[in-house]
């Protein structure tokens, strides 16, 4: 009676496990769906990233009223975030610019960027004319994409401008100096370039750059009209830059000024940094291993007794032993410098559980199978196999999840699955 009342207690034990796995696992899954108004707030609670317009910035020209001459509108974005965000890059930003009741006429209203990490701030800007008298709604609509967990932003301002045509409007007068892109990106290399078209004949073109960048050509003594004039920009520190470049030239007696931004992001961030790379690469090996040490384990009889007539039975058992304490230690440095890291406030959130609980099931076989002795005496060899066997089934188990909800590498897994 006894043994048996020991069997049921072991048999609720092992449904209440299992029980709690699916549960945890139903959880992992459908956290994906949930939104906020904080797309990072979901992973990083008290981190955010957002993306914003700035119309109220210096670098922003919103003129009040509009004619029949070419205009500029310039409307400054910032990328904000804390923490850790910037290990995942905004990989699109988008900005629309649109005319309520179509008195404005507005030269490639849908413009893009790619590749802003927190921190950066950046120009988008568009020429435009007024067609007809009357007051119109200028609306600013942006949309911002980051590849972690496809998180979206979304950010619109509308002003209202005045658009008066008179007949001195009747010939439009085209911007002297009119730049390809108000913001020069660099790339990994600190080189970007931007091209100046020359709308008419001015005097003295002169390109101010601070130290930290170099330009070429730095100044054009006399451009001729329709003439395009390719700037060449080096970073020449290995510091991240977001400055102001100035073009001056003279017209009529007259000096003008225009403004570039110049943005460059430090390669490093890109691929992100040594503990998040340590973090990734001992959780594919953790895995890879888990795979390895259930082989030598036994968990196939063919196998096992092919492994025995091959090395022996005692070697295999040591290699599974070895292999198996190697996991748990890979495991541990895993989940510690990630949630130390950039997962940090990150470790009540399902899917990183699953990874935990999987580490304390493989901690359970390790012990199971370091106290072998003592535990057959107690329960006998085969509750002491059954339970190992459970145990390393259950790791597994939780860490595959794991790894396909989360895991860094096998983001094709999560496609394919969505499809």
């Amino acid at each position: 009676m006894k043994s048996q009342s020991k069997k049921h207690k072991e048999k609720r034990i092992n449904i209440i496990v299992f029980a709690s796995m699916l549960i945890i696992t139903f959880f992992a899954v459908t956290s994906g769906l949930m939104t906020s108004n904080n797309p990072c707030k979901e992973c990083h609670r008290l981190f955010y990233e957002y993306c914003n317009l700035l119309p109220d910035d210096s670098l922003s020209i919103l003129p009040d009223t509009i004619n029949g001459e070419p205009t500029y509108v310039k409307i400054a974005v910032e990328v904000t975030g804390n923490g850790k965000t910037w290990f995942y890059k905004i990989d699109l930003l988008r900005v629309k610019l649109e005319s309520s009741y179509g008195l404005v006429n507005i030269q490639n209203p849908e413009q893009e960027m790619y590749d802003l990490y927190p921190g950066s701030k950046v120009i988008f800007s568009w020429t435009v004319k007024g067609i007809e008298n009357g007051t119109d709604t200028l609306i600013f609509n942006l949309y911002a994409h980051n590849p972690h967990k496809d998180s979206e932003f979304y950010d619109s301002f509308s002003y209202d401008v005045t658009v008066s045509i008179s007949s001195d409007n009747d010939h439009p007068k085209e911007p002297a100096v009119e730049p390809s892109s108000w913001t020069v990106i660099m790339d990994e290399n600190g080189e970007g370039e931007v091209v100046l078209h020359i709308n008419r004949e001015i005097e003295n073109l002169v390109i101010d750059a601070p130290d930290s960048i170099q330009v070429e050509p730095d100044q054009v003594s006399m451009p001729s009209a329709a003439e395009n004039i390719t700037l060449f920009f080096k970073a020449r520190t290995n510091q991240k830059i977001n400055t102001n470049v100035s073009i001056y030239w003279r017209e009529n007696g007259k000096q003008e000024e225009i403004k570039l931004l110049v943005l460059y992001n430090l390669p490093s961030k890109a691929g992100g940094n040594l503990s998040s790379l340590v973090g990734r690469y001992t959780g594919i090996a953790s895995f890879a291993l888990l795979i390895i040490s259930m082989l030598f384990g036994g968990v196939s009889k063919k196998l096992k007794h092919f492994l025995n007539s091959k090395m022996g039975a005692r070697k295999r058992i040591r290699i599974h032993c070895i292999v198996s304490w190697a996991i748990l230690i890979l495991s541990l440095i895993h989940g510690v410098i990630l949630l130390v890291g950039p997962y940090s406030n990150y470790f009540w959130n399902p899917k990183v559980v699953l990874g935990d609980l999987s580490t304390v099931s493989l901690l359970a076989v390790s012990i199971n199978g370091t106290f072998m002795k003592p535990i057959i005496r107690k329960i006998g060899t085969d509750r002491w196999r059954k339970m190992h066997i459970i145990y390393s089934w259950i790791s597994l188990v939780l860490c595959t999840v794991h790894t396909i909800l989360i895991g860094t590498d096998f983001a094709f897994i999560r496609d394919i699955l969505i499809k």
